[in-house]
């Protein structure tokens, strides 16, 4: 009866969960998407960047905001944990690798425009991290070492026919 609605518990203010840090998740596929396209959008970007304030490239605002609202969208509370019903997750598959094409292409792009202008012959190794690493790549069946690669910086190795990029991650 209405009389005993005033026995229900009632909560004012946060919400928050101090335990709850992180999120698990039944659909590990979808997690791994979801944290290669923030990677991915971030490394696309540092690159458009770099690519803009040394050859005036157009920085791609559209491309980037219409993928990262793609991302966000598939972060939704029922996405990630592995709530949702099985077409969610078909949909968030298909948008996930659609960010990964159309933002790959980009940053390609983008890089070519910074390699074109190198000086030097090698292949050049970049680093997308915030600090000097390390790296060990594969060329042609040969794996290289290559040592303390400036953050968001490259190195050149050995000469190569192709001159294309790696990446370390």
């Amino acid at each position: 009866s209405c009389d005993e609605l005033h026995r229900i518990p009632t909560w004012t203010g946060e919400l928050y969960f101090e335990f709850h840090r992180g999120t698990l998740t039944s659909v590990p596929m979808i997690k791994k998407y979801n944290r290669d396209a923030e990677i991915l959008l971030q490394e696309a970007e540092t690159v458009n960047v770099i690519s803009n304030i040394l050859f005036n490239n157009k920085y791609e605002s559209e491309l980037y905001e219409k993928n990262w609202k793609r991302v966000l969208l598939n972060q939704f509370h029922d996405v990630l944990p592995g709530s949702s019903i099985e077409k969610v997750y078909i949909d968030a598959k298909e948008i996930l690798e659609k960010v990964r094409e159309e933002v790959t292409t980009n940053k390609n792009n983008q890089l070519d425009m910074i390699f074109k202008n190198i000086k030097g012959n090698g292949l050049a190794v970049y680093n997308p991290n915030g600090f000097i690493t390390d790296g060990v790549v594969n060329v042609n069946g040969k794996t290289e070492i290559v040592k303390d690669i400036p953050s968001y910086g490259y190195k050149l190795i050995k000469q190569n026919k192709e001159n294309k990029p790696l990446f370390i991650k």
